[in-house]
Parts: C-alpha cells; structure tokens; sequence
C-alpha cells in the first residue's frame, strides 16, 4: 500500500492510494495500509448483505431501497450510506441488523467470511457516460482532489487513474465473479432500469432478497425514492456531513439524478472517442447498458 500521485495531460495532480495494483481515494478510512487487510478478516453476521458498485452508478438509492424493504419501513433512512472502505469496523459492528452494507472495492476484497457464508450481493451498474459526467463533478466539488477540465479527466477515466480505478474493470471483475461463482447469490440491477420502471426493480428486489411485499409497500417505497424527494429528505437528515466534505458547502453527493446527461457535456468527438474506448475494453463482455431510456 502507498500514496501515488496522478497527472493529467495539463499537469493537474491528484492523490490515490495504490492497494494491490488498483488505486483508492484518499477517503479510506484510517491508515488504509491496516485497515483494508483487516476488512478481509472481519467477521460479518450472517443477515449481513452488500450493495456493491462502482462508484456514481447509484448504489446509493439501491442501498435506501433495500434497506426500506429489509426494515419494513417506508421511509427514507437517516443513516449516511455505511460503506466499509470509509466507516470503522467497530462502528459498523455497533450497527443493529440486518445489515445492509456497501462498497465500491471488488468482489476480492470483501470480507472472506462474508464470501464464505454466501452472504447475497446486489451489484448497481449505470451506464458508464453518465458515472463519468457524474463522477467528474463529484470530484471537482470536493476538497483538494481534482482540479482538471472535464477533456482531460475523460483521459484519466480511460486510463482508470481516478478513486476505485478502471470503471472497465470493476464491471468485468464482477461479471467474472458471477460468471465463475454461477451458484452465488447476486443480483445485477441497472440504474436505467429503476428510473424507467421503479416497482418493478423493487419487486424485483424484494424476491432475490426473499421479502414477501405487496404492491401498497412497493408503490409507498417507489415514491420515497423518487429521486428528488430522495434528495430532498436525505439533505434533510444527513446534508450536513456531505456539506462538510464540499469545496464551498455545497452538497456533493446528489446532482440531478438523470439518465442521458452525458449528452449535456460530451462533445461529438468526445464521444465518438469513448465509444471506441468502450468497444475495445468491453470486447466479449456480456453486459448490456443502456444510453438513454
């Protein structure tokens, strides 16, 4: 584990721990060095589940859905998304359960006796123009870890020189894991598919979690995570910790909550580029996102 130091075309640095070849945000919680071998031997429960992405897919609306149905509750949380890369174990084990748990690392790096217990994953994909858009302006909102235009961080994006490395991949590694582990219990959802049919992704849901519902409970929690109520009430109960971490105060987490924005700041030739980047990684992928719905 060290501290690496990233440049764009232009010269703009950036700071990211290097754990085994992929590189990290500084946000890791503690001493990474420590911290992230000893969340391979952490004991979890066997309630505990995960909500796993890469980050800007939108594990955090997933994790709210799944956690209204796992509490039986219809309305939105004021936990802040416990992701066990930032949070202390003692914290997390301080949680009550069922658990519902989040990361953005790959499947390798969860916790081995989570694995072990076949403990059941949703993986949140999103299509890779609109995590860019997003992650983009995540990062030049926040304190001190990217400056660059929005041209030259599309490079480091190719490159995977960003916090959790190379969109192409964590997705890959994920659908190998699925792939070669065909009797594990996971879930793939896409963000499209939740923005363009909600209950039916909440139904769908709740059977891969094995939580009897009914259409009242599906329609209540479809409304709760609509995604400007969601915003509005998340701001409500948790805004001032993701203001803490802003540039200027501002919230950094929620933007718009779209499908297609990228349209709104590729360029043609941006995008034609991307296209052939994404063609070449993806070559034999096969996963399917969706552009536009």
């Amino acid at each position: 584990m060290s501290m690496v130091e990233v440049s764009d075309r232009s010269g703009c640095k950036s700071k990211l721990w290097d754990y085994d070849g992929i590189y990290l945000p500084l946000a890791i919680n503690g001493s990474p060095s420590e911290h992230l071998p000893s969340l391979k031997k952490w004991k979890t429960r066997k309630d505990d589940m995960f909500v796993c992405s890469y980050p800007k897919s939108g594990t955090n609306w997933v994790w709210e859905i799944v956690s209204m149905l796992r509490q039986n509750k219809k309305e939105i949380t004021e936990m802040v998304f416990p992701n066990i890369e930032i949070y202390r174990t003692q914290d997390i084990d301080a949680m009550p359960s069922p658990r519902t748990l989040q990361s953005h690392m790959r499947f390798r790096c969860l916790p081995q006796h989570f694995l072990e217990n076949k403990g059941k994953i949703i993986y949140v994909m999103r299509n890779p123009k609109d995590i860019a858009v997003s992650m983009y302006n995540f990062m030049v909102k926040l304190k001190d870890v990217y400056s660059g235009s929005w041209d030259d961080y599309l490079d480091l994006f190719y490159q995977g020189k960003l916090g959790y490395g190379s969109w192409y991949d964590h997705v890959r590694d994920w659908e190998d894991f699925r792939r070669e582990n065909s009797k594990y219990p996971i879930l793939f959802v896409n963000y499209e598919d939740i923005h363009k049919d909600c209950k039916k992704e909440i139904t769908r849901i709740s059977k891969f979690l094995e939580i009897p519902t009914n259409a009242e409970t599906v329609s209540a929690i479809a409304t709760q995570v609509q995604f400007q109520n969601f915003k509005t009430k998340k701001l409500e109960k948790c805004g001032h910790i993701y203001r803490s971490i802003s540039r200027d105060g501002s919230d950094v987490f929620f933007r718009k909550g779209v499908v297609g924005d990228w349209r709104n700041h590729f360029t043609v030739s941006q995008s034609d580029e991307f296209d052939k980047v994404f063609e070449k990684k993806m070559k034999g992928s096969k996963l399917k996102f969706k552009f536009s719905v």
